[in-house]
């Protein structure tokens, strides 16, 4: 938590006898605000799974097609009135040696890509299968890049087509020819954009009346994601100081002060640990028919410490839960809210929302929508970008520092050496530069108007026949996606000069950080425990 007294202060034995003043004992008001859930796109009321994926695609090709020719309009408009770029409807109505431009769903395929046939084929029992993908794309980077429509499918090439931007489900709109081979020359490729933002609704929620102080007061939203109770990493104490101070029992009046700005917390995700079967216990449910009750012994007992540590935390300030990728609710996305039956002691209520994952409100007219992470883990396994890219720059930095330390010692005979590494730095810098980080295929997300494109690809989702629930219509006042590696955040700018903060969200488990966001400035930082 952060240090509120100097050391010199503590040392102050006058100081532990001061008597308590009267803004001590002053009751604090937890500050309140607005809140409307919009999770209704999310949630599957009646579940068939009869029907075929390619319903998805084409509902996301639909909804998405006039996005991305409006932006391909505008991009090539020159090349488009001049006469040297002709549009094409169709993907088979492209002719050789012709330039134009076409928009189509995009497919990569790469030799890493889960198979289910051909996991099978060498595995002699699915319950013995795991998942061991970090990432799809081999060593060597290789991968084909097709685009498709409703009338066929065509074979992108060139150096355009190996950028990040291209990516399985992305609606793009694509510029090149095709050769004698059948293939397409990508000379140029068109996103749609960051969408615009539709205006907030008008609030019909009743809010208390604030006083003249009060307004000038901050508000903040707490996001947490990944506790894992039942861990091995699992902190006790640490979740304890986090939940006591989310209640205010925590730290001095500063710290009490600084808590009751706190209007709602989002849970976003792998709240308990995820459990995982051993060898010996699926060989007695090929014997037995079922698995052993005992074995959910210590994963009811998680259950019941997380109900009690929520109640605690409802019964104080409004919270939102959603379901992660190690909690007890259905794999595919979109994830459905967590039953009540797992939680008897809290208080299902408005001040206690269980939210899908996806999860889109309204908090003090702000506009948030955000994942637990499954989207954007998935989409970086199509990718050589690493999420330790950053400790790496860090070192390289350190590094770079002791270098220029010694280069400072030289003496005169060595100046032309020391411009020569200096040319060398620069040329690393930039490319240092160029390295792309797990926020920039958050951002990218945006830009595709999609959540999470790799479904159902690679990301299992619920089988949509007439809609695509994750294509993005509005741009929101906050995007967020939990259970990452580290915090980051960057402010982006859409149309018509409209904000939006992207917001990592650490997992608590490996950082034992709590981030807070600023509902007026928009302003994130994180609280270390």
């Amino acid at each position: 938590m952060v240090q509120y007294y100097t050391d010199s202060e503590i040392q102050n034995e006058a100081n532990l006898l001061n008597k308590v003043s009267e803004n001590e004992n002053s009751i604090l008001n937890r500050r309140t605000a607005s809140y409307k859930n919009k999770d209704s796109p999310f949630k599957i009321q009646n579940r068939f799974y009869e029907q075929q994926y390619s319903g998805i695609y084409f509902c996301r090709l639909k909804k998405l097609y006039n996005n991305v020719k409006k932006a391909c309009e505008e991009k090539w408009r020159k090349s488009i009135d001049s006469g040297k770029v002709e549009y094409k409807s169709k993907i088979l109505d492209i002719k050789q040696g012709k330039l134009s431009y076409v928009i189509g769903t995009v497919f990569l395929d790469m030799s890493g890509k889960p198979n289910i046939l051909k996991d099978v084929s060498t595995t002699l029992n699915i319950d013995e299968l795991e998942e061991t993908y970090e990432k799809y794309i081999d060593d060597n980077g290789t991968k084909e890049i097709l685009i498709e429509d409703e009338s066929g499918r065509m074979t992108l090439i060139g150096e355009k087509s190996q950028s990040n931007d291209i990516i399985t489900g992305a609606v793009i709109g694509v510029l090149g020819l095709e050769n004698k081979h059948g293939d397409f020359e990508l000379l140029d490729y068109c996103l749609p954009g960051y969408p615009e933002r539709i205006p907030h609704s008008i609030m019909k929620m009743e809010v208390e009346e604030e006083g003249e102080g009060e307004k000038d007061e901050p508000k903040y939203i707490a996001f947490l994601s990944g506790i894992e109770i039942g861990n091995e990493a699992y902190n006790s104490l640490k979740t304890q100081l986090l939940f006591e101070y989310l209640t205010g029992e925590l730290g001095c009046i500063a710290d009490q002060v600084h808590a009751s700005q706190i209007i709602r917390v989002i849970f976003a995700g792998n709240l308990i640990t995820k459990y995982k079967r051993t060898k010996e216990e699926i060989k007695n449910a090929r014997l037995y028919g079922h698995f052993n009750c005992k074995s959910s012994t210590d994963y009811q007992e998680y259950l019941k410490q997380l109900d009690r540590l929520l109640s605690t935390v409802s019964s104080c300030v409004p919270i939102d839960i959603m379901p992660g990728d190690n909690d007890p609710v259905n794999r595919s996305f979109p994830q459905q809210p967590l039953h009540s039956s797992f939680f008897k002691e809290t208080n299902l209520s408005d001040a206690c929302q269980m939210a899908t994952n996806p999860h889109y409100c309204e908090i003090d007219h702000l506009n948030i929508l955000g994942t637990s992470g499954q989207n954007i883990s998935d989409l970086l396994r199509y990718t050589t970008i690493s999420e330790e890219e950053e400790e790496e720059e860090e070192k390289d930095q350190n590094m770079e520092i002791d270098q220029k330390e010694k280069e400072s010692q030289k003496t005169d005979d060595d100046v032309m050496k020391i411009n020569d590494q200096e040319e060398e730095e620069d040329q690393n810098q930039e490319k240092e530069m160029k390295k792309e980080t797990p926020i920039d295929m958050l951002e990218r997300t945006l830009k595709w108007q999609h959540m999470a494109p790799t479904a159902p690809d690679t990301l299992t989702c619920y089988p949509f026949k007439e809609n695509d629930p994750f294509v993005i219509e509005s741009l929101p006042d906050v995007y967020f996606v939990g259970n990452q590696r580290r915090f980051a955040q960057r402010l982006i700018e859409g149309p018509n000069h409209t904000k939006t903060k992207l917001i990592m969200i650490p997992s608590f488990l490996q950082t034992h950080q709590l981030v807070l966001l600023n509902t007026k400035s928009l302003e994130c930082f994180t609280l270390q425990f």
